[in-house]
């Protein structure tokens, strides 16, 4: 049985427009709905996103241009853009923002954003298009901003971009488990290169929040794993188990509690799928990281008030049971 990927769905912008001409041809790499090529030859095919574990990459040299997004895809408010100014000047602006973005800088956008990026002179571009849910974590508890800039000359921000370009150029061969291994370095490099950026403006986080932020972010990308422990996270997190359960305390949890949520979460929605049902309840179990059945069912009964066999039978009737959706403790 294959398993659904529910990677980005962006699809490539092809135009056959003239310099200087606007054109529109319905949703793009970017939710774009208008593009203007300022002078010079017009880009005649876009390139296509590559997938990449639960992300996508694009790189693009594109000519003096200006790109209009009115209308973002449906999805767009789980995703962001992860944008990589390596040569030329770059302006994004939209209501109540204005970034510039010189060379090697970092510019960090929510996909469901409108706004307006213009290139006057062309530009050589990065894009990494990432899920929200594993980039929002890495940002603290600041404003909910739709936009945010970090200079990438030296220090953390050189550092992500290196690894950002030599991730864009890794074989397509590789298998899925270890390109998301790779992105979870990315997710770390972001972390710790927006930190470094707000260090210099005099807006760093409380260490706390920072490491809390992490761990969350840990768990969202390991919880599938079953040999997954307190011991193993502190080491990789590079903390001891004791500073691990305190930071999980803050969270109103455990550890094992977190770890747990997340796993119940996505079984609730693999059982919820109707182009699962063929899929045998303990191969769910397995694909979200229990390696014991019985634990799986005490866990779920408990924690939803409905064993998943029942819960999925209910469904099958067509009833629409409301689920208890409480922390289990």
């Amino acid at each position: 049985m294959e398993w659904p990927r529910h990677a980005a769905s962006h699809q490539p912008y092809r135009n056959v427009g003239k310099p200087d001409e606007s054109v529109g041809t319905g949703p793009g790499p970017l939710g774009v709905k208008h593009i203007d090529w300022l002078h010079g030859n017009a880009l005649r095919e876009w390139p296509e996103p590559r997938t990449f574990a639960d992300g996508s990459v694009l790189s693009v040299a594109v000519p003096p241009i200006r790109i209009r997004q009115e209308e973002a895809p449906p999805d767009a408010d789980h995703w962001c853009h992860l944008l990589f100014h390596l040569d030329g000047y770059g302006r994004y602006r939209g209501d109540g923002f204005e970034v510039e973005q010189a060379p090697g800088d970092i510019v960090l956008l929510r996909a469901s954003q409108s706004c307006e990026a213009i290139h006057p002179a062309g530009a050589r571009v990065l894009r990494w298009t990432l899920p929200m849910a594993r980039i929002a974590p890495l940002l603290g508890n600041g404003p909910g901003e739709d936009v945010r800039r970090i200079r990438g000359g030296d220090g953390a921000g050189a550092i992500l971009t290196g690894y950002a370009q030599d991730l864009a150029t890794a074989s397509e061969d590789l298998a899925e488990s270890t390109q998301r291994g790779l992105l979870e370095q990315l997710y770390a490099l972001v972390g710790l290169a927006f930190e470094a950026s707000q260090t210099a403006e005099g807006k760093r986080p409380p260490a706390r929040e920072t490491q809390r932020a992490r761990l969350l972010s840990y768990v969202e990308s390991h919880y599938r794993d079953p040999d997954l422990s307190p011991s193993l996270a502190a080491a990789d997190l590079g903390i001891s188990r004791r500073w691990l359960h305190v930071l999980a305390a803050d969270l109103d949890a455990g550890f094992s509690d977190l770890v747990a949520t997340r796993r119940l979460q996505e079984s609730l929605e693999l059982l919820s799928d109707p182009e699962l049902d063929r899929v045998p309840i303990s191969d769910i179990a397995l694909r979200t990281g229990f390696n014991d059945l019985s634990t799986f069912y005490r866990r779920f009964s408990r924690h939803y008030g409905i064993a998943p066999g029942e819960f999925r039978r209910e469904r099958h009737r067509g009833r629409r049971r409301q689920v208890r959706r409480s922390p289990e403790r």
